[in-house]
């Protein structure tokens, strides 16, 4: 957390005494990361404690000592996220803290604008309430992940740098694989989170933005197009050339 203290912290000490993670990481991010800087002793026993704790690995900047454990650093991270789930007034949403923390990290995904953020909750939120397919390429992207862990014996992949967390290009066949959190075949929430969302993604879920739209993509520019129909979000695909 970059407090005033943290920050005038920051100016006297280097980057070794410092860690950062990013919004939109999966766990397996983060323990890639944590092998970099840290060494895999201390990564794989970061993950071995936060394995179950998808969502909830609040992506800030945190400050280290050599006395840092993985215990420490998880319980300071989770610890993070408490304190700011703790400010937001999740209590005026009829969704569930879980159901909350799945869908900003499905936003944290698939947008990076925050007015996009909040029109996309407001989508698939939408789209729930109405048992639509909410039909997340990032859903499919985690799906397959998880399926190329499968094909490791143990925990090797861990520290696998071939291993694409979020591959960019799917083919029809990708589309179809058969997971519960492929929103593509699955009417409804993914089991659980995707990746750990920040702040902004939180927010965007409980103050949805209320549109015509019941669809959107993401061109090659990174720009969100919307659309009111399947016809409209068709001709987007074609003349955009990249779907979510």
């Amino acid at each position: 957390n970059l407090g005033a203290d943290n920050f005038q912290r920051s100016l006297s000490i280097g980057f070794d005494d410092q860690l950062t993670f990013l919004e939109g990481w999966r766990l397996e991010e983060y323990v890639r990361y944590l092998a970099e800087r840290k060494g895999p002793e201390f990564a794989l026993g970061f993950f071995q404690i936060a394995q179950s704790d998808e969502g909830k690995l609040f992506p800030d900047t945190y400050y280290i000592d050599p006395q840092t454990t993985p215990q420490s650093l998880f319980e300071r991270i989770t610890q993070n996220y408490q304190a700011k789930i703790d400010e937001l007034p999740l209590e005026d949403t009829l969704l569930s803290e879980a159901e909350i923390i799945t869908i900003a990290s499905l936003i944290e995904r698939e947008a990076v604008d925050p007015v996009d953020k909040h029109i996309i909750a407001g989508i698939i939120i939408k789209r729930l309430n109405n048992n639509w397919g909410l039909d997340i390429d990032a859903t499919v992207q985690y799906a397959l992940a998880n399926q190329t862990i499968d094909t490791f014996d143990g925990l090797d992949y861990l520290f696998d740098p071939a291993i694409n967390w979020w591959p960019s290009v799917l083919t029809e066949a990708d589309l179809a694989v058969d997971s519960p959190y492929n929103t593509r075949k699955y009417v409804g929430l993914p089991p659980g989170p995707i990746a750990n969302p920040g702040v902004e993604s939180i927010e965007a879920v409980l103050y949805p933005m209320a549109s015509e739209y019941w669809y959107y993509l993401s061109d090659s520019a990174g720009v969100t197009r919307y659309a009111k129909t399947i016809e409209e979000h068709n001709w987007n695909i074609d003349f955009f050339g990249v779907s979510q």
